[in-house]
């Protein structure tokens, strides 16, 4: 007689749950991201006759004068897996600030969630929900379409 409130409640409950896991693991989740960047790097991956490597101070993979930066923001209330992005810009060398780069960066925001037993990065302008590992490679390709792009607005 009451089962659509009780499936309403545990609904409700399956959620909170959720949520709370995502509070519970998303700086891990954070790190498991960080470190495959740094793995692709080192794995010694390439692109263009350009190979990728990491900046741990920066958190950003370069290939070669651009970089997808990877930013935490600070936690966001009732939202523990929003706060992430990665922006892809013009990477500068050690000391260098660069104001004028001939295209505009661009950011990706990141939400962590967990359904399906599983966690994913749900990613602006993505349909879907994606893995650590996929959002990684899905990264690195928007990171060497931005080379290619920056090459060409800079006449190299």
């Amino acid at each position: 007689m009451f089962e659509d409130f009780d499936d309403f409640s545990r609904e409700h409950d399956q959620e909170k749950s959720e949520h709370e896991r995502v509070a519970r693991e998303a700086g891990s989740q954070w790190k498991l991201l960080l470190n495959l960047a740094s793995r692709f790097a080192s794995e010694g991956k390439a692109f263009d006759g350009h190979s990728f490597s990491w900046s741990d101070g920066l958190h950003s993979l370069i290939l070669s004068a651009v970089a997808a930066r990877f930013n935490k923001g600070g936690s966001i209330p009732n939202a523990p897996g929003r706060g992430y992005s990665v922006t892809f810009c013009c990477a500068p060398g050690p000391g260098e600030f660069l104001d004028d780069s001939p295209i505009r960066d661009e950011t990706l925001s990141l939400e962590l969630q967990f359904k399906d037993g599983a966690f994913a990065w749900s990613v602006t302008n993505y349909e879907g929900s994606l893995s650590s590992e996929v959002l990684l490679v899905e990264i690195a390709r928007r990171l060497s379409k931005y080379h290619l792009e920056y090459e060409k607005a800079s006449g190299c």
